[in-house]
């Protein structure tokens, strides 16, 4: 069996235009060369599609089935060949993005899937959500091309295997809920805080207390933001949230906040985008760092 496109294409095209004529002049050939395709198609398949009895041509049963599969077939074809086009013009093949959920909201991170989607529909993403340190880690080891986290200002230092670009600043506050004791109080102290459990993100590689020094005597890790506050709304122990989820929360009355001195970190929080220098990074993944350098979200406090 020896099929060709363009047999499938006169096959398609006649069943669609609905004779041999029109076909022809919508593929720009003569009528004869599109008859002797499907023609030719019909031996391969040892079987007719069309029943030519009648003024105009008929799929036959056998040709209304696999008239299915030929345009699949010319679906895949197509796909395959715009593939290639875009892998030629230096689009990455696969590209993994990670995000921390404390820096970015959800309506921003679809928003750059969508047009990344939009824009290179042919590169395999992967996205994933991790806490910060885990971001730093992963990108550094070239696992995760592109990244979002953010860290204390104090210790930012150049980091090998990464190119970082400092996009602005986060604030964060303390909360807990509206009934849990360190929110009854009208001046919290060291030693208050120190003898209530806290609550903080998890890492999965690295020592979740080195990430968290805590002047708390107790600590609970959790995997994901939601979970997070759903622990401190059930009174489990108190947060530091970006203000971005703070405000949301104590606007619905889920959350307080706490009345301590200081309720932004005295040492600011930046927030970066990292790029891995592990592999090489395409067109896409170059347009992803743009992208997320332009930051929109109110979470973050742009400088410049």
């Amino acid at each position: 069996m020896n099929i060709s496109i363009e047999q499938l294409q006169a096959f398609v095209c006649v069943a669609r235009c609905g004779s041999f004529s029109a076909a022809a002049r919508e593929l720009g050939k003569a009528q004869s060369s599109i008859s002797e395709q499907v023609a030719a198609l019909e031996i391969n398949f040892n079987a007719p599609l069309f029943d030519r009895t009648q003024h105009k041509p008929q799929l036959t049963d056998i040709g209304r089935s696999l008239l299915r599969n030929a345009r699949a077939l010319l679906v895949d074809l197509q796909d395959m060949e715009d593939k290639a086009n875009s892998l030629s013009l230096n689009e990455d093949s696969s590209l993994t993005f990670a995000y921390d959920e404390l820096v970015m909201p959800a309506s921003f991170l679809y928003d750059v899937l969508s047009r990344f989607d939009e824009r290179f529909p042919y590169v395999e993403f992967e996205v994933l959500q991790l806490p910060s340190e885990d971001i730093l880690n992963l990108t550094r080891e070239g696992r995760v091309n592109v990244g979002v986290r953010i860290f204390q200002e104090s210790s930012a230092l150049a980091i090998e295997g990464v190119n970082s670009n400092f996009i602005g600043q986060i604030n964060l506050r303390q909360v807990a809920a509206p009934d849990h004791p360190l929110a009854a109080l009208q001046e919290i102290t060291e030693y208050e805080m120190h003898t209530s459990r806290k609550l903080a993100l998890a890492s999965v590689t690295h020592d979740p207390a080195f990430i968290h020094p805590s002047a708390a005597n107790r600590v609970w890790y959790v995997s994901d933001l939601h979970n997070l506050l759903e622990l401190v709304r059930r009174g489990y122990g108190y947060c530091w949230a970006p203000l971005h989820i703070a405000e949301e929360e104590v606007r619905a009355g889920r959350l307080v906040y706490l009345d301590i001195t200081a309720q932004v970190v005295s040492q600011p929080w930046g927030v970066e985008v990292l790029a891995t220098r592990q592999r090489p990074q395409g067109v896409s993944g170059d347009w992803l760092v743009d992208v997320l350098s332009q930051y929109p979200s109110r979470a973050v406090s742009r400088l410049d």
